[in-house]
């Protein structure tokens, strides 16, 4: 159950597609299993996605909202490049923030 105040929004669609078309510093932004299931880093894969998609969480969530998420280790280390910091109170999920 959601508290009062917060919504949410599930869309069956490409996650960058979905963010180019979002407003700036709107919503936290949930990232699972991106390296698992659409992207290997370890191989080299889909770099450009990964930046690309990185480019867009980091606009989107702005200074005022989150990125979180498990299991996409590539793209979240493209969104601490891009200017956001890893919140350590978390052992078992990744939550990213801009730097204050």
């Amino acid at each position: 159950m959601l508290t009062a105040g917060f919504s949410y929004k599930f869309v069956h669609e490409d996650m960058l597609r979905f963010l180019r078309g979002q407003q700036q510093n709107s919503s936290n932004i949930t990232i699972n299993g991106i390296d698992d299931v659409i992207i290997n880093p370890s191989k080299g894969t889909n770099t450009r996605y990964i930046e690309l998609l990185a480019k867009e969480a980091t606009r989107v969530a702005g200074k005022d909202n989150f990125v979180f998420g498990v299991n996409s280790r590539g793209v979240f280390e493209k969104i601490v490049e891009l200017g956001f910091t890893q919140d350590g109170s978390c052992n078992f999920l990744t939550v990213l923030r801009a730097k204050s």
